[in-house]
């Protein structure tokens, strides 16, 4: 291999690295726990299914759901209950004519439970319309952080 061939396969990777790390950042913080009436819809559903299991009150896993209130205990908790969250966004037609969201929660002993709203293109979260537009594909699924995830 010559060293010109050498030099642009390592550019290549270099460019590939920096490309990987910038939509790890942006998908690992996906904007969907920024948007206040997704957390607080997220957190208020979570808290409804957690609350008789871990015999805690919906209003303190709501605090500790939408990173207003910390417990580190309660924290492991809700993880160790917890199996995953997933945001689906279907879209309706035509790019620019909104999506349903649907809020898929799944706990560790099997229980799930999922919500579906309709959002506009507009309320639609940042992540979610990027995808669609990068995409082409009519469902993109986001996964939700918990907050005391997302800070560290």
């Amino acid at each position: 291999m010559t060293l010109r061939a050498l030099s642009l396969l390592l550019g290549g990777a270099v460019a590939l690295t920096v490309t990987v790390a910038a939509l790890a950042r942006l998908f690992g913080r996906r904007d969907v726990g920024t948007d206040p009436e997704i957390r607080d819809l997220v957190a208020d559903l979570v808290a409804e299914i957690l609350s008789p299991k871990l015999r805690r009150s919906r209003l303190d896993l709501v605090g500790i759901l939408t990173g207003r209130h910390a417990d580190s205990e309660l924290q492991r908790k809700i993880d160790a209950a917890l199996k995953s969250v997933y945001l689906v966004f279907e879209r309706r037609g035509k790019t620019g004519a909104g999506a349903e969201m649907k809020i898929e929660i799944r706990c560790k002993d099997g229980e799930s439970q999922a919500v579906a709203v309709d959002r506009s293109w507009d309320e639609l979260p940042d992540a979610a319309r990027e995808a669609f537009l990068r995409t082409g594909q009519k469902v993109v699924t986001l996964p939700w952080r918990m907050p005391w995830m997302v800070q560290g």
